[in-house]
């Protein structure tokens, strides 16, 4: 999505040149395409495996593509499906937190034997428009805020990235 290709562009400014990039979609627009022949451009070796991080075996799948140690995870992904708090089931809840929460453990888990760098979570930009319209986005990041505390107090690289309101 636009998030994590900002944070790649972002990434290959700083010196990165090998970049595995994931979606549950893969490269859909041409801004995508655009964006990733800007990275390759600018030097950097770019993969892109369409996967669900929300899948255990999905992130396990990517993760063989790595060519090189990973130094890094930049965890962006996110669905939004706002409605009006009245609106909202346990199955929208689902829907939008699988990949928020479950990729984010998918993540930890299977790159805990890696040296990593830096492990970088981002909340749900939903946050900033409040509760009578993404009702589900909105709680999200204190769903997170327990996974990252074990992260920390176990001396792993982790920053949070909270839109909004204070967690």
């Amino acid at each position: 999505g636009a998030l994590g290709l900002q944070m790649a562009e972002h990434l290959v400014a700083e010196g990165a040149r090998h970049l595995l990039l994931t979606g549950r979609s893969g490269v859909m627009t041409r801004e995508q395409q655009v964006a990733i022949q800007r990275l390759e451009a600018n030097g950097a070796r770019v993969q892109v495996i369409k996967a669900d991080v929300s899948k255990a075996a999905d992130v396990a799948s990517l993760l063989t593509h790595a060519t090189k140690p990973l130094r890094g995870v930049i965890h962006a992904a996110g669905v939004l499906d706002d409605g009006m708090l009245m609106q909202q089931t346990m199955e929208r809840f689902a829907h939008v937190a699988a990949p928020k929460v479950h990729g984010a453990w998918h993540l930890h888990n299977q790159t805990l034997s890696q040296p990593l760098d830096f492990f970088v979570l981002f909340s749900s930009v939903a946050s900033l428009l409040g509760l009578l319209v993404a009702a589900v986005d909105v709680d999200l990041p204190s769903l997170l805020v327990r996974p990252i505390d074990l992260l920390a107090a176990a001396a792993l690289p982790v920053a949070f990235v909270a839109y909004g309101r204070g967690l």
